[in-house]
Formats: C-alpha cells, sequence, structure tokens
C-alpha cells in the first residue's frame, strides 16, 4: 500500500510535464518547421505584374507610342481636327493665317469638275472665286500624290506649339478619302505636293463671284 502512496504522484507529475511539453510543442514549432515555413511561398502572393513595354518590339517604341497618345489627346483638347469637307470634294487644301504675314486661303475641287477658291488674306486673289477644271487637271493632281506617296502619309504632323500655320489636304481615291494635316515636322513630299497645288491653283482661270 505504500508504495501505490508513493508511485501514484510520481506517475502524475510524469503525465503533467508530458502534456505541457506537447502543448509547449503546438505553440512553437520546432527550428525546421519554422524553416520550412520561411521558405514555402505565401498563398496569396502573386508574380510581379508584366510591364505594359512587354506588347512592344522595344522599350523606345514603347516610349514613342506613349508620347503619340498623349499628343492625341492634346489635339482634343485644343480642337486639332481636320476641316469638314463636304462629300461632293474629291480634292482641296487649305492654309491657316498665322500671327505673321502668312497666306491663307481654301480650294477644293468637286467631282463634277466645279472649282472654289477663296483668298482670306496676304494671296493675290481675295475673295470668292470660281471655275471650272478637266478630267486632265483631277487625273494630274492623283498622279501627283501618288508620286509623292501622299497616301501613305500620316494622318496629323503636329506639334503643341502656337504661331505655327496649318495646312490642310484631302484627296479621293477609288472612293477613300485621305485627310493630312500639316503643322510641323511634315515630310519634303508632303510639303511638294502642297507646293504643287499652289501651282495648280496659280494656272487656273478664275472668276471672281460679286459679294
Amino acid at each position: 500500500m505504500r508504495s501505490l502512496v508513493f508511485v501514484l504522484p510520481v506517475l502524475l507529475f510524469f503525465s503533467c510535464k508530458s502534456k505541457q511539453e506537447v502543448a509547449k510543442q503546438e505553440e512553437s514549432p520546432t527550428k525546421a518547421t519554422q524553416q520550412v515555413m520561411v521558405e514555402q511561398p505565401i498563398a496569396n502572393e502573386t508574380q510581379a505584374p508584366i510591364g505594359p513595354e512587354s506588347e512592344f518590339a522595344s522599350k523606345e517604341a514603347y516610349e514613342e507610342f506613349q508620347a503619340n497618345q498623349r499628343k492625341m489627346e492634346m489635339m482634343q483638347e485644343m480642337g486639332v481636327k481636320h476641316p469638314d469637307w463636304a462629300d461632293s470634294i474629291i480634292v482641296a487644301i487649305e492654309r491657316t493665317a498665322c500671327f505673321g504675314s502668312c497666306p491663307s486661303y481654301r480650294f477644293t475641287i468637286s467631282k463634277n469638275g466645279y472649282a472654289f477658291y477663296k483668298g482670306f488674306a496676304f494671296v493675290d486673289k481675295e475673295g470668292d472665286h470660281t471655275a471650272r477644271v478637266d478630267q486632265s487637271t483631277i487625273s494630274n493632281i492623283l498622279e501627283a500624290a501618288q508620286k509623292t506617296n501622299y497616301f501613305d502619309l500620316d494622318e496629323f504632323y503636329w506639334e503643341p506649339i502656337t504661331d505655327v500655320p496649318t495646312t490642310y489636304t484631302t484627296i479621293v481615291k477609288n472612293a477613300q478619302r485621305f485627310n493630312v494635316l500639316n503643322q510641323s515636322e511634315a515630310p519634303q513630299s508632303l510639303i511638294d505636293f502642297e507646293l504643287f497645288l499652289d501651282d495648280v491653283i496659280a494656272e487656273i482661270d478664275w472668276k471672281k463671284q460679286a459679294k
């Protein structure tokens, strides 16, 4: 009986100690377990997003795209757009005024050969003028446009600068209208075509319209 009384407290002591060690292990994982937890990726962690420039051939191409996007937004804010040409117009050029003595006028040719010229300022012919042109004149204009690669040009050559005149042109080819706005940094081929249209205007026999 005495030995039973002595053994029972010893068993209770080791039983409590064993439970405490188990509880301690559950609260504090071993060093090996901690290392595994550190090495394992977090479940909610995602890979770094791929940059938008990855869709372009190079970083330079992406930066050029971004610059063009900003330019288009500025054009919309400033109201830069082509004139509203009538559907009957197949050839047209318009030069706007500037703060200096820039010649400004509008010239159009309709499908039926009716030509119209309106001189605004710093031109030889001011006011409204009309004429008839034959098909050969229209064909010559289309041929010149083809030679100067007009149909492959960009629609806008523009920079956010002031005191610079703008030249608008439009040509209809195979029922498709091509518009080009030249305000800055235009290729020489476009400038040559605009000068060609100036020569066409000078050769037409105009009749001034009464006010």
